[in-house]
């Protein structure tokens, strides 16, 4: 007896469907970032899921002092400074949140770089929001790890 592939594939299929079967979509991660700048200080808000700090605390080769300062210092550096006081909470849904705050910046165009992302999974995107002292909209993009970096011009849009 010859069976035809054509008609036997509909039976193939019908013998696998009640096998379990589950597919799990890459979720990149999405963190926020918000930068007030003003008279060469700039404070900054990062948040981060519990979840991505914790890979990425894991990840980091330094012992349990060192950790946050090492974090910190990487998450963000402006016009290569790192910051110069740090506070980390926890928000009730388990987030973290860094308040990092930078002085001895340059007057004018600054650069604002998060070298940290390299080390989050792929997809992950930093919402970034720079103001001035004014709250005046500097510039509002996307960061992520092929594109970490970004110059902003100290004058408003």
């Amino acid at each position: 007896m010859r069976i035809n592939l054509f008609h036997a594939l509909p039976l193939v299929v019908a013998g696998l469907s009640p096998l379990p079967f589950s597919a799990f979509a890459h979720e990149p991660g999405l963190s926020s970032a918000m930068v007030t700048v003003e008279n060469g200080k700039a404070e900054v808000v990062l948040t981060f899921s519990s979840g991505e700090i914790d890979a990425l605390t894991r990840s980091l080769q330094t012992g349990a002092a060192g950790e946050m300062r090492g974090l910190a210092n990487g998450v963000m550096t402006i016009s290569g400074h790192t910051p110069s006081s740090m506070r980390k909470d926890l928000t009730i849904d388990g987030d973290v949140v860094f308040h990092l705050e930078y002085t001895g910046l340059p007057q004018g165009a600054f650069t604002i770089e998060a070298p940290l992302l390299s080390s989050f999974v792929p997809g992950h995107r930093q919402y970034l929001i720079v103001r001035d002292g004014g709250k005046h909209l500097l510039l509002r993009r996307f960061l992520t790890p092929d594109d970490s970096s970004v110059t902003v011009e100290d004058s408003p849009d």
